[in-house]
C-alpha cells in the first residue's frame, strides 16, 4: 500500500477561503482605484464646464478676444471626453459589482464564504 497523505479538510476550506478573500480584496481595490478616478474627473469635467460657461458667456458679450472661440471648442472637446471616460468608468465599476456578487454567490455554495462587503468605495450598490 502506498503511503499518500491527504491533507485535512479544513486545511482544505481555510485555503479555499484565503483565495476567496485575496480575490475580494483584489476586486474591492479595483473599485476604489476606479471611483477616485471617477471622482478626479466629476472635479475637472465641473470646473471645464464652469470654465466653458463663463467662456460663453465674454464671447456672446463681445468682450473676448479672437482665441475666445477657439477655448470654447478645446473646453467642449474636454468635456466629450470627460464625460466619454466617466460613463466607462461607471461600467467598469458595475462589473466589478457584478463580479463580487458573484463571487459572494460562489463562496455561499461552496459554504466557503463569510458576508462582508461587496460594493466597492463610492459604488451605488
Amino acid at each position: 500500500m502506498l503511503g499518500f497523505r491527504t491533507r485535512g479538510a479544513d486545511r482544505d476550506r481555510q485555503t479555499d477561503i484565503s483565495r476567496i478573500e485575496k480575490l475580494r480584496q483584489a476586486l474591492l481595490d479595483v473599485g476604489t482605484e476606479l471611483a477616485k478616478e471617477e471622482t478626479g474627473l466629476r472635479r475637472r469635467y465641473e470646473t471645464a464646464s464652469t470654465d466653458a460657461a463663463f467662456s460663453q458667456q465674454v464671447y456672446e458679450d463681445g468682450r473676448g478676444d479672437a482665441g475666445i472661440s477657439s477655448r470654447i471648442d478645446d473646453l467642449t472637446s474636454t468635456l466629450i471626453n470627460y464625460s466619454r471616460r466617466i460613463s466607462e468608468l461607471g461600467k467598469q465599476r458595475a462589473f466589478i459589482g457584478e463580479m463580487l456578487v458573484k463571487l459572494d454567490d460562489f463562496a455561499t455554495e461552496l459554504d466557503i464564504g463569510a458576508n462582508r462587503p461587496t460594493a466597492p468605495e463610492g459604488s451605488s450598490r
